[in-house]
């Protein structure tokens, strides 16, 4: 006798019965958007509409306007591209490559990405949804998913797969194509309605609707951003180190320490070349701007270009974005009433525009100082600078690039460095790890150990704070003279450490336990690395602690 169960779906309370599908519960109960159900949020946890409910359960079903649901779509679409590459050139293999204009990069391996194949590919992901076909997701012993990806020559699946100690894995099955999904995938390739290949570069991109469904067409070039990506993949070639399987395989060897000196060894390599070329326009350049998202690592990156600009005989000295904040009186609003820091116009800019104006031109001024505890400019203390010839002033911030900022001063006395964590590593031949996720696991580890934030607090913010970067901050990231990733390749198998601590803090009934559970299956892909090797200089000094600068 089947047992019964309460299932509260979308708000609305249903009796039912053990072993149901969400699937099965949506005919008669549909999912209130506009657009197709993708997934569904069981209890705090991220499942595919194929779960079956065992018991009394809160069901909250998702489409691509909510994060998770975009995560399936993309997913699902990428798995739709790669079924149809391999059919079309069974000989070849199409690999991932970064997220670039609201989707995501790809080449293949022995044919050229021509106009024609680009065109092929879209109507044959064109004919898959067409179809409609149900995805089939069928259990499987490791040792025959290893078999079955060695005789496609998928040899990064293969060893992610021999590196996890899993006995069985659930394949998801599309025409006659197997591939292990890294979450949730929609239930038919019809739900995957709007998609576009387009021509970029050398490859081509797969793009993606926006949050409202909208096909995105328009595809912006962004050179500065792709050729930091690019730069990345030769490194990374250099080191021998492209996705996950092949990081692992280099770990359980015992060359974490070599790794991580090589690494590093780069990172200093462009921090030199920054100052450097700096150094070479040192007539003109007077203002260093420097600019990137949360946790991007700009202010050791700061502190690392400023011991090689005196290696060039140019002393950096610093103002402060912060201590021209506008009293709260004056501050912009969210629309809930709280004040919105991150505006452009939380800043005093004629202010501001002023000081950099004469500091440039040689003269003192004398430049506020800002009382966050008391969030109001002080009325009793100013700050006296004056740029000495020898010597360079740098603004860094959010808004540092924005045009705004520093119009007063002519482009050519300014040199404008964007940081950014672009991770290039990916997991295997056809999955990528989001670059948001590098950024994040480090704000997490930061705010837990030196800023008396947990996780689930850290999580809450994050959607707030990626809004207020695609506003302020990454608009001008093709506006800098260079692009700096600060990125490190062995970086999360060092984060892992951290986070298999920090994130089982996130409480199952919180909104973030979604993301704090997809972010636990991910770290658990990689093999830890300890901190004790990283160097006191490095940019994750930053965030772990450690750092021979103070911050």
């Amino acid at each position: 006798m089947a047992r019964p169960i309460t299932v509260v779906l979308n708000g609305q309370t249903i009796k039912t019965n053990a072993g149901v599908s969400i699937t099965e519960l949506l005919v008669e109960h549909p999912h209130p958007g506009k657009h197709p159900a993708l997934g569904a949020i069981v209890n705090h946890q991220l499942a595919g509409l194929g779960r079956r409910l065992r018991g009394d359960c809160t069901v909250e079903t998702v489409d691509l306007t909510t994060k998770a649901g975009a995560d399936i779509y993309r997913r699902t679409a990428v798995l739709m591209l790669t079924t149809a590459a391999e059919h079309l050139h069974p000989d070849c293999q199409i690999v991932v490559g970064q997220s670039i204009a609201n989707g995501y990069f790809f080449t293949m391996t022995c044919h050229p990405v021509t106009a024609e194949l680009v065109k092929e590919l879209q109507a044959a992901m064109e004919h898959l949804r067409d179809e409609n076909i149900a995805l089939a997701f069928v259990p499987m012993p490791v040792e025959e998913a290893v078999h079955y990806y060695e005789s496609l020559h998928l040899s990064n699946k293969a060893d992610i797969l021999r590196q996890s100690h899993a006995s069985d894995v659930l394949m998801a099955k599309l025409a006659d194509r197997y591939t292990l999904p890294y979450g949730p995938l929609a239930q038919r390739t019809g739900d995957i309605h709007h998609f576009s290949v387009i021509s970029y570069e050398d490859g081509m991109v797969l793009r993606f609707p926006d949050r409202d469904g909208r096909p995105v067409r328009r595809l912006s070039p962004q050179p500065r951003l792709f050729g930091a990506f690019r730069e990345s993949q030769s490194w990374n070639e250099l080191i021998g180190i492209a996705n996950l399987a092949q990081l692992n395989r280099r770990l359980m060897k015992g060359w974490a320490g070599d790794l991580i000196r090589l690494a590093e060894g780069l990172h200093e390599k462009k921090i030199v070349e920054v100052a450097d070329l700096i150094a070479s326009r040192r007539k003109d350049v007077r203002l260093i701007l420097l600019s990137g998202p949360s946790s991007s690592g700009k202010t050791t990156t700061s502190k690392r270009l400023g011991i090689q600009l005196h290696v060039n005989g140019i002393e950096p000295v610093t103002i402060s974005l912060d201590n021209y904040y506008r009293d709260p009186d004056s501050t912009p609003r969210h629309p809930d009433g709280t004040l919105d820091f991150e505006h452009l116009e939380a800043l005093d800019l004629p202010l501001l525009q002023d000081h950099l104006r004469r500091l440039i031109a040689g003269e003192q001024v004398d430049t506020p100082v800002f009382d966050f505890r008391a969030h109001r400019r002080r009325t009793d203390k100013t700050l006296s600078m004056q740029l000495q010839p020898s010597q360079v002033l740098v603004m860094e911030g959010i808004h540092a690039l924005n045009p705004a900022v520093s119009q007063s001063v002519p482009r050519a006395a300014k040199f404008k460095l964007f940081v950014s964590a672009l991770t290039q590593l990916t997991i295997d031949e056809h999955n990528r790890i989001f670059t948001s996720d590098t950024r994040l696991m480090r704000r997490i580890v930061r705010d837990r150990l030196f800023r008396a934030h947990n996780a689930d607090e850290t999580i809450k913010m994050w959607d707030s704070v990626r809004q207020g970067e695609q506003r302020w901050i990454f608009p001008f990231q093709e506006d800098a003279d260079v692009l700096f990733n600060s990125a490190l390749i062995y970086e999360q198998a060092v984060m892992t450490t951290y986070a298999r601590r920090f994130l089982p803090e996130v409480p199952r009934e919180s909104p973030s336990f979604v993301e704090a559970d997809r972010l636990r299956q991910f770290i658990d892909l990689f093999i830890p690395i300890l901190p004790e090797e990283v160097p006191p200089t490095s940019v994750l000094r930053e965030f772990i602690g450690g750092s021979v600068f103070e911050y």
